[in-house]
């Protein structure tokens, strides 16, 4: 089988949180074990349970930084692309994947001219693209064709949850998944840069509803000490990192109240029920489209969470068990874990 060298050009940050450095390690590693090689390009260390076996290239720029990941000006756009395109050469890639949503056609022009396969991963349909791939894994009103006048009649469109990111332990978990019928534990992730003071307002929330026999909590990627939370919480309560066993994690959950984005789709594929609120503006759509359609209950942005909704929502859960079911099976029957090698199978014969 011919060898290809792959590039990743991404961001992390607190604004657009960690899911972009997520899905793309993810796609770095299973190339990886077919035999591809991979560098990542990326605005900031990433943190090592995410990186690690990566070899990473930080682009330090101020300018970028405080433009954050808004539409950048075309001068900043054609220099990083000029840099970006400036590795590939000299690193010999073949394969461009470009996960940001400060980039549009302005920055992958130039790069598909040089004859570099391009592909981008994109959440929000919302610019034109260049590239030779788009991959889109959310399910959102008319989702097969909200790119129509967005992209080149050529370009391939991997799009909906079928494609979804997920590393393979996920799909090997798929067979451990157990049938949810009461709320015995609760899983609370709200991502790898948790908003201060969410936490405190569920755990909260979660004393208040359950008077008499409480849930075991397991916080993930808490920021915040024990100490404070077992003041709030009468219960049982364990604060855990994110890590590589999160798919057995997830099998042992009957309820997760958490944030949306890469997080959805790995719960989605082991079939956990959740309570949602987004903590990022690119997680609103998905998530109120993914309550409509019956795969879980979203209570809207951080900022606006409403202490009212959320205990109604708690009790609805723990009083409804066809509830948590129905849910876990919607779920399971979108995401199944195979999406990277359903992505790879179509970029490989490029």
């Amino acid at each position: 089988m011919k060898s290809f060298k792959f590039a990743f050009r991404f961001e992390v940050s607190k604004e657009i949180g960690s899911g972009h450095a997520v899905r793309c390690v993810t796609l770095a590693r299973a190339l990886n074990r077919l035999g591809h090689k991979t560098v990542l390009i990326c605005n900031a260390q990433m943190p090592g349970e995410i990186s690690s076996t990566q070899e990473v290239l930080v682009t330090n720029s101020a300018e970028r930084e405080v433009l954050g990941h808004r539409a950048w000006p075309s001068e900043i756009v054609l220099k990083d692309s000029s840099e970006t395109l400036r590795l590939c050469s000299s690193l010999g890639v073949t394969h461009l994947i470009v996960d940001s949503y400060a980039l549009d056609e302005r920055w992958e022009s130039p790069i598909k001219e040089s004859g570099v396969i391009l592909i981008a991963i994109d959440d929000l349909a919302n610019r034109r693209h260049a590239s030779d791939f788009l991959i889109d894994t959310n399910l959102v009103n008319g989702y097969e064709l909200r790119y129509s006048s967005l992209l080149k009649r050529e370009c391939e469109r991997l799009l909906g949850p079928k494609y979804a990111i997920l590393r393979p332990e996920f799909a090997m978990a798929r067979g451990s998944s157990k049938t949810r019928t009461q709320v015995k534990k609760i899983l609370l992730f709200f991502g790898g840069y948790p908003p201060s003071g969410l936490f405190e307002k569920v755990i909260r929330s979660l004393e208040s509803v359950f008077k008499r026999e409480k849930p075991e909590l397991f916080l993930l990627n808490s920021r915040e000490g024990l100490q404070k939370f077992h003041k709030l919480y009468s219960g049982p309560l364990t604060n855990l990192p994110y890590s590589n066993e999160i798919a057995d994690l997830i099998n042992q959950m009957d309820l997760a109240i958490c944030s949306g984005g890469t997080f959805t789709w790995e719960r989605a594929c082991l079939g956990l029920p959740g309570i949602v609120i987004s903590t990022a503006r690119n997680q609103i759509e998905g998530s109120d489209y993914l309550d409509q359609m019956g795969g879980q209950t979203y209570l809207g942005t951080q900022d606006g969470l409403s202490t009212e909704k959320l205990n109604f929502a708690l009790k609805t859960y723990c009083e409804n068990k066809n509830k948590l079911s129905n849910e876990s099976d919607f779920l399971m029957s979108e995401v199944d874990g195979q999406g990277v090698d359903r992505i790879l199978e179509r970029l490989l014969v490029s």
